[in-house]
């Protein structure tokens, strides 16, 4: 009986971690989008209840400025 119960968590266990890496790869894939759409680093903090953070990353006023019209531009369209 243990070894049984002991394969199925295993099994669900796996189906887990197998999700979560699936999840972590599409979360990589979109902030490299965003890097390449935006022209700078982005990262995202994304944990396994639906919620975290996009952190857009910017070296100058320029940049700041150039970025947030960027995406202004983008929503109004």
């Amino acid at each position: 009986k243990n070894k049984l119960i002991n394969k199925i968590k295993k099994g669900f266990s796996e189906k887990v971690d197998a999700e979560e890496s699936l999840k972590n790869e599409l979360v990589q894939g979109v902030a490299e989008e965003l890097k390449k759409l935006l022209g700078t680093k982005v990262t995202i903090d994304y944990n396994s209840k639906s919620k975290g953070k996009i952190a857009i990353h910017f070296y100058s006023d320029l940049e700041f400025n150039s970025i947030i019209d960027g995406i202004r531009k983008s929503w109004q369209k």
